[in-house]
């Protein structure tokens, strides 16, 4: 009995993503999700670029939009990152100028930023520490990929260098 309800309830939730990634509005939510995704990640947007192509294989979609779609979505969300960085820098700054661990910190943060090679490399040093090495790239981390476009923009990186021009 149980199983059965589970199946019911499974057949259910599949036909109801497939009616609604098959609305012309569905690409307008990847598009906000990949977006928001990059400032605050609270619903990851692979999730929903997934679902759009399995619409796209079904015929409900154009795959062509719902990668565009995820694309400008995660591209104008990680200029707004970095520009939300970019806006706080001064903050970041005078509350550093007050206490010497912080201007350690961020001298050392900006340092390790700014020695990634452009088009390569890891963005941020993640679970790195003076004295302990990057060991993977913070993009590759869901929940790591806004501080990294954010301390781009704190750091004030250049707009065009590493994930601020990579989507």
């Amino acid at each position: 009995m149980g199983s059965v309800l589970f199946a019911n309830a499974f057949t259910d939730l599949t036909a109801w993503l497939s009616d609604f990634s098959a609305n012309w509005w569905f690409l307008a939510i990847i598009l906000v999700i990949a977006l928001l995704d990059s400032v605050v990640p609270i619903v990851p947007s692979e999730t929903l670029v997934i679902i759009g192509g399995v619409a796209a294989g079904q015929g409900d979609q154009r795959l062509l939009l719902v990668i565009a779609a995820g694309a400008i979505g995660a591209f104008l969300g990680d200029n707004t990152a970095y520009e939300l960085g970019d806006r706080m820098s001064g903050f970041i700054q005078r509350h550093a100028d007050r206490r010497p661990k912080w201007q350690a910190r961020l001298g050392w943060a900006s340092d390790q930023i700014r020695r990634v090679p452009v088009g390569g490399g890891p963005d941020v040093a993640v679970g790195a520490s003076p004295g302990r090495p990057r060991r993977s790239s913070a993009r590759a981390r869901p929940s790591s990929r806004p501080p990294t476009s954010t301390s781009r923009g704190s750091t004030r990186m250049p707009r065009g260098s590493g994930s601020s021009r990579r989507a």
